[in-house]
């Protein structure tokens, strides 16, 4: 899970996506404060095989994980 800052916006959402996939990681969250967005890729044989985008008013749901679900009012603050 990477939570992004003004500062490393786009190297978190670029450079760490490309460097955790090629690295065999299985799913990246980005947390976007700014626009209480949540993004989830799920990775397959190191290449994009799934992405979606949840809102503070949605339940983020793991790719690979069926059980592991968070309220996006949980992460964002009211």
């Amino acid at each position: 899970v990477e939570i992004l800052s003004p500062s490393t916006r786009s190297k978190d959402m670029v450079d760490k996506l490309n460097t955790f996939m090629i690295s065999g990681v299985k799913e990246f969250w980005i947390i976007d404060p700014e626009q209480e967005i949540v993004l989830v890729y799920g990775f397959k044989d190191l290449d994009l095989d799934h992405f979606m985008t949840y809102r503070k008013q949605d339940t983020v749901r793991s790719y690979w994980f069926t059980d592991l679900e968070v309220a996006g009012t949980a992460i964002f603050s009211t």
